[in-house]
């Protein structure tokens, strides 16, 4: 955290403090000294941009560039860097809790007896082979089903456990809609991958895990409004344990699936971050000074 200077009043820092936020610079606003509004910027890296931007508006606070209608944060979200707030899923993630729930009653279905009448239908194929023949006789869902088969209750528990915690905070940032369209374009990108190198052979969430997990990764580094935090530490150790799987230490794995939902998910994150649109703004900002 960086202070970028101080305004005296408010208007002019609540205004200024909007147009960083529309040009994914993240920043708070502090009440400072004697009257004095303070904007702080939350990445260092990017201070000599917004100082740019802090003398041109100081010079020139009426130029059209400087007018935004981006609301301002509550006063509660002025007080810590918006980074640095925890990711804790609610009692309202429905979406969260419905694919829990899905997976486990799948999961617990296919180990019964006569499950396997049912849970046949949610394979992706019920044949060898790469020629998708259900699904071109209209059985779409077998696209998206596999998600919820297990291949016992380690492997459910752990992929359960991570949806927990990063489809839970998705949808209580930027909710259910947006869950359900990355875990379903996750879900037919993974599937559809593992089929064509594989087989049908395959079961699991793992590929949609790793997507929202990519996901979160890029909007917690390159988005200056988002609310995601995601250590390092964790990003490295899952992406150390899909190494060790392609090594095929661990038996017999469906690593296209981690692989493809891991890249889409971190190529969908950092598209929807708004870094690029950031950095071709701050370049030309840059060039024209």
């Amino acid at each position: 955290m960086r202070k970028v200077g101080e305004f005296p009043g408010r208007e002019p820092a609540e205004r200024f403090h909007r147009f960083l936020a529309q040009e994914k610079i993240g920043s708070d606003l502090r009440d400072a000294e004697a009257g004095q509004y303070a904007v702080w910027v939350h990445d260092e890296d990017l201070l000599q941009v917004a100082s740019a931007y802090f003398d041109a508006f100081k010079a020139t606070p009426d130029d059209p560039r400087f007018k935004t209608n981006r609301p301002v944060a509550a006063e509660a979200d002025r007080q810590a860097p918006a980074r640095r707030r925890r990711m804790q899923p609610n009692g309202s993630a429905v979406v969260t809790f419905s694919l829990i729930g899905l997976a486990v009653v799948a999961t617990l279905v296919s180990n019964l007896p006569n499950g396997i009448l049912v849970t046949r239908l949610l394979y992706f194929s019920e044949y060898m082979g790469r020629t998708f023949p259900e699904i071109r006789e209209g059985q779409v869902w077998r696209l998206i089903t596999p998600i919820f088969l297990h291949g016992g209750f380690l492997h459910l528990l752990f992929n359960m456990m991570w949806l927990y915690q990063l489809g839970g905070a998705i949808e209580a940032l930027e909710g259910a809609l947006r869950l359900v369209a990355l875990a379903l374009v996750l879900a037919v990108l993974a599937n559809t991958t593992q089929y064509l190198i594989s087989g049908p052979n395959f079961v699991g969430m793992s590929g949609v895990v790793y997507g929202l997990l990519g996901y979160i990764w890029m909007m917690s580094r390159h988005s200056a409004v988002a609310r995601y935090e995601m250590p390092q530490q964790t990003v490295y150790f899952m992406v150390a344990w899909m190494v060790v799987c392609l090594t095929g230490l661990i038996g017999d794995v469906a690593n296209a699936e981690h692989v493809t939902g891991f890249l889409a998910g971190t190529a969908w994150g950092f598209l929807r971050s708004g870094y690029i649109g950031a950095a071709r703004r701050r370049r030309r900002y840059k060039n024209g000074l």
